[in-house]
């Protein structure tokens, strides 16, 4: 029998999270229509066990190292499913989660496409809880919040591919996500969804997933220079789903950290008058060690939810405007 879902995980081996959490997590839904597509970069010695295990599970070898995009488009191209439903290796799909979902297409034709929160699971170590209260907060996220908690169903024109399903009959007629972008890989494909079909991605509570967090500061930080980059990039190549003020917000708190530096080492005098906005920042920030504080009951988390923030922005900010001026160079080179 025709599976209703095809769940396409990309991954360069298979994990322990992938082993651990997520096939377990999936071999548990409610709904049970549904074939999963594992793809890797090599053999492991685990496969044939999970395969005989789950006999719903297929692994697919990428002896090329491919990025995620191109993984999930050579998975497309064995789907059985009507709808393909993504999720990152370091993602479990809590039990309703294919249910919640099927009911939104089957009803709802018109649906394209679904996106759902990515919550953070339980018992994750202390970075992964700073992280998480980072990325929960509309200091640290913006508008994008409900990306990391379950808030209100909306339509957006953008959503990550750590829980995503388009179906397939769309996403083939697209091209897939045919792109070596990573990351950034979804947000090219969801631009062309919106931009081709003139849909957008329906977000809804209920598909909920648990998507872990970077579990250091060193990958938190790569994490965030390249989001920064690729999104500076895409910016300037127009994409409709990059030029976002949430997107560019961090890129102007940047410049003027920078601006604001350079007033105190001319030791200007109207230094203090063009500081106002950075109190204000550190304002918020206070608000988000008490409303982190009072959710965690967890004093280091909210004192390092408080240390990260800026941290990133800056980072996050730096790398998109370096992603946006090199993009803007090498067009402005080959026009010329």
């Amino acid at each position: 029998m025709k599976p209703f879902f095809t769940i396409i995980i990309p991954t360069r081996k298979v994990s322990p999270l992938l082993i651990k959490e997520t096939l377990p997590a999936i071999e548990k839904q409610s709904f049970e229509s549904f074939e999963v597509i594992v793809v890797s970069d090599a053999t492991g010695q685990e496969e044939k066990k999970l395969t005989k295990e789950y006999p719903w599970l297929q692994i697919i070898h990428d002896g090329l190292k491919n990025r995620p995009g191109d993984k999930r488009d050579q998975a497309a191209t064995k789907a059985k499913g009507t709808v393909l439903a993504f999720i990152d290796d370091d993602v479990y799909p809590s039990q309703d989660w294919l249910q919640h979902a099927h009911d939104i297409f089957d009803k709802k034709p018109e649906i394209a496409a679904v996106g759902g929160p990515g919550i953070i699971p339980k018992n994750v170590n202390f970075w992964e809880n700073i992280f998480d209260a980072v990325l929960r907060t509309w200091v640290g996220s913006g508008s994008y919040v409900y990306r990391f908690q379950a808030q209100s169903e909306r339509f957006v024109d953008d959503y990550p591919a750590m829980n995503l399903m388009l179906r397939k009959e769309i996403f083939m007629s697209i091209g897939g996500f045919d792109n070596h972008h990573w990351p950034g890989e979804d947000s090219k494909l969801l631009n062309k969804f919106v931009v081709k079909k003139q849909k957008f991605i329906l977000y809804h509570p209920d598909v909920l997933v648990f998507h872990h967090r970077r579990n250091n500061m060193v990958g938190h930080l790569a994490q965030h220079k390249n989001y920064g980059k690729t999104r500076g990039r895409f910016a300037a190549e127009g994409d409709r789903n990059s030029t976002h003020l949430m997107y560019v917000i961090p890129a102007i708190f940047t410049l003027y950290v920078t601006t604001l530096i350079f007033l105190w080492l001319l030791k200007m005098p109207f230094f203090t008058l063009a500081a106002i906005p950075l109190y204000f920042y550190c304002g918020l920030l206070a608000y988000v060690f008490f409303e982190t504080y009072l959710r965690t009951e967890n004093l280091f988390i909210a004192l390092g939810a408080v240390f990260v923030i800026p941290i990133t922005h800056l980072t996050y900010g730096f790398w998109f405007i370096v992603g946006y001026v090199r993009e803007k160079l090498l067009r402005s080179k080959s026009v010329n």
